[in-house]
């Protein structure tokens, strides 16, 4: 088989469609034409285009996947996803990961541990709230646990401290209105709190307003 004509695609001037006898037999990226010698007159082999066909789709999902890592980071299991969904075999999007992961693009550890930090400082979301949200990220369960061994203990109770009194404050509580303390309660667990640290700073709180 001949490679008779390599044309230019008018949409993509990246990109070029391959004929192959006199018939069209491929497209690929400029840099595949580029790297496997492909010209006029070029004798090829079915399984010489089949490896063509695979390395232009591996370097199009990779470079698919930068551009989608520019904007936002993503957990592995959510790339592979988004990967899929474009439609990329498994074989593709299992050696695009490996290469993301050998340049450190896509770093579930690094990203559990980014979540449990924001999440604390920023948001003062507790325990249960921050699981979800990484388990929503599709990080697994055991790396997620891993991180959320950040969160001491002292730490929940300080910012579950922080956002009782903001909201006692909003609505005047008084340590003795229980539809306040309800409400308060709800946001609390909300926010993924456990009821045990709800009703340790709860006590704390309104021992705070007896001795005031």
């Amino acid at each position: 088989m001949i490679i008779t004509d390599i044309v230019e695609q008018k949409r993509n001037k990246e990109r070029y469609n391959v004929y192959v006898d006199g018939a069209f037999s491929f497209a690929a990226s400029k840099e595949c034409i580029i790297k496997n010698d492909l010209h006029l007159q070029t004798e090829v082999t079915k399984d010489m285009i089949e490896k063509i066909l695979y390395e232009d789709e591996y370097r199009t999902a990779l470079d698919y996947a930068f551009k989608r890592l520019a904007y936002k980071q993503f957990s592995k299991n959510e790339l592979f996803k988004i990967l899929e969904n474009k439609g990329y075999d498994e074989r593709t999007i299992n050696n695009v990961l490996e290469k993301l992961a050998e340049y450190n693009y896509i770093n579930d550890n690094e990203l559990s541990r980014m979540i449990v930090s924001d999440l604390t400082r920023i948001n003062k979301l507790g325990k249960k709230a921050i699981y979800s949200k990484m388990i929503g990220k599709k990080i697994n369960n055991e790396t997620a646990k891993a991180a959320l061994e950040n969160i001491t203990p002292e730490m929940e109770a300080e910012n579950a401290f922080d956002i009782l009194k903001k909201y006692a404050e909003k609505y005047n509580y008084d340590g003795e209105n229980i539809k306040v303390k309800q409400k308060i309660y709800r946001l609390l667990i909300n926010k993924g709190y456990s009821w045990d640290t709800i009703n340790d700073v709860f006590s704390k709180y309104e021992d705070d307003l007896i001795e005031e």
